[in-house]
């Protein structure tokens, strides 16, 4: 790799008026580039930010000094020999960080990732309501008027107070959720409901 370094970027990008701007910074980043190169010329392929299965082939020419010769990019601001759209920029900005820690961030391959195909994928829409579930073979019925007590015994008058006292009469001592919906005895009267004394305690 020609000597190329942020300073010879800038030699080259200030003359446009444009610079390693974050839309740069992040197209490097989150990995929309992959490339190959020799000593004199870099040629790459980077993602259109927009509409991400199109791919843009970038070249760029290097002096022996390291100075940018020429650029191109196939985009449609991008015909050179002097281009300076954000995919070449994003190119230099990448040969300037390859040259100065010898790694760069390019796309993973499909092979280079464990194989996931036996992996639930995560779920990121809304809930389905149980009246929209599609259920072949279920009858339709609307669930708000669901009950699935026999006929004889729905709606009979005295079936709150029944429930009530059925669970208020189980034997032991009972921490089911049920009992959270029943409000607390009072116990003031309780304690004068059957109280013969004048005075009471």
């Amino acid at each position: 790799m020609a000597p190329f370094d942020r300073e010879k970027a800038n030699v080259y990008i200030e003359r446009y008026g444009v610079e390693f701007d974050q839309v740069v910074t992040s197209l490097y980043c989150v990995k929309f580039l992959f490339s190959s190169g020799n000593l004199c010329f870099v040629k790459s392929s980077c993602r259109a930010e927009m509409k991400k299965k199109i791919d843009y082939l970038v070249d760029i020419s290097f002096t022996k000094h390291g100075f940018v010769h020429e650029a191109q990019c196939e985009c449609g601001a991008g015909e050179g020999p002097f281009e300076h759209c954000k995919h070449v920029r994003t190119v230099l900005y990448v040969c300037v960080k390859f040259v100065q820690s010898g790694e760069v961030k390019v796309e993973s391959s499909c092979t280079q990732q464990p194989q996931s195909f036996h992996k639930s994928k995560k779920h990121t829409g809304s809930p389905v309501k149980a009246r929209d579930l599609n259920m072949g073979g279920a009858e339709i019925c609307n669930i708000a008027d669901f009950d699935p007590r026999p006929s004889q015994f729905r709606n009979a008058a005295n079936y709150k107070d029944h429930f009530h006292n059925a669970c208020l009469n189980f034997a032991g001592i009972s921490k089911t959720p049920i009992f959270h919906t029943f409000e607390p005895a009072n116990m003031y009267a309780y304690s004068n409901d059957h109280d013969y004394f004048s005075t009471s305690l």
